[in-house]
């Protein structure tokens, strides 16, 4: 039973780490009413997603609803900002327009991959019932599915009192995409590419340790991947580079093998074993996730 409860836990730490997101899960209340952005005027942006937005002057928070206009499901969408200030000042350029000085991505494909590496096992229902969550307010991981909603919750300080949005990239399940903003593509492709290079060098880091004749295959792993995470670190990447997108993954891996440590002596499978099952689960994973890093542009 501990093996067991340590794969369930361990499956769903990596499930987690193949997937980032801006939102806060804050939760509504004492803001003002929501109200439509100018997003509608700019005809560079991607009607796919409403936004409507309030700010609560208590929490010092902006709230963003948004709506999946689409018939598909969404798995990542990058949207930029420009804020008008309750003291006057703005994020405009010279002649007025808004300047879009901030900007924020939201990836859910890791939703994705769990609900579908999870089809036929005894996870099914339950990954199922984490990830496809009630309409209005979903979790980080949930797929945002077509003709739903949800939220993202932003700290900030200074009051807000006018914004315009722009929704840059739109990425479905289908492994399309509609892109407004070739740079915000860019930068998820890269992060998506980032995340299976990760995967597939701890895959080959393992293959490496089982083809030797170490009785700690776990410990061999960690070794070897150390130098290459720290090699990940210290290296400056631009954010459109997929090899600058590995670091975060690495760490997972490593943090999540390590777990593992304690559990050996308990374990029904040899240590061996488990890291031949893990590398099969991982090989399922990228061939999940390399569609969707390598999306077909719509628009």
């Amino acid at each position: 039973m501990k093996w067991i409860a340590a794969v369930l836990c361990l499956a769903f730490a990596f499930h987690a780490s193949s997937q980032t997101t801006s939102t806060y899960n804050t939760g509504m209340g004492h803001g003002t009413l929501l109200v439509p952005t100018e997003q509608s005027k700019l005809a560079n942006s991607l009607p796919i997603i409403a936004i409507d937005w309030s700010y609560d002057t208590q929490q010092k928070m902006l709230h963003l609803h948004l709506v999946n206009n689409s018939t598909k499901d969404i798995t990542a969408y990058t949207i930029s900002m420009s804020k008008k200030f309750a003291d006057g000042s703005s994020e405009s350029n010279v002649d007025g327009t808004p300047e879009f000085l901030n900007a924020f991505g939201t990836e859910l494909l890791g939703g994705l991959i769990m609900v579908q590496l999870a089809k036929g096992t005894v996870r099914e229902t339950l990954v199922q019932q984490v990830v496809m969550q009630p309409d209005g307010n979903p979790s980080n991981g949930q797929i945002f599915a077509a003709g739903t909603s949800r939220y993202e919750h932003m700290p900030e300080s200074k009051e807000i009192s006018g914004l315009t949005t722009r929704v840059d990239v739109v990425a479905y399940a289908d492994a399309t995409a509609d892109v407004q903003n070739q740079q915000a593509f860019k930068r998820l492709i890269a992060q998506r590419r980032g995340q299976v290079m990760a995967m597939e060098t701890v895959d080959g880091v393992i293959k490496r340790a089982l083809a030797t004749s170490t009785d700690t295959p776990i410990s061999a792993v960690l070794a070897e991947l150390a130098p290459i995470f720290a090699d990940a670190v210290v290296k400056n990447h631009s954010p459109e580079d997929p090899e600058g997108n590995q670091e975060l993954d690495l760490q997972g891996a490593i943090n999540n093998l390590k777990q593992m440590l304690p559990w050996r002596t308990g374990m029904v499978m040899t240590e061996r074993e488990w890291l031949t099952w893990f590398v099969a689960e991982q090989e399922k994973r990228i061939a999940l996730m390399s569609p969707h890093a390598n999306l077909t542009v719509d628009h």
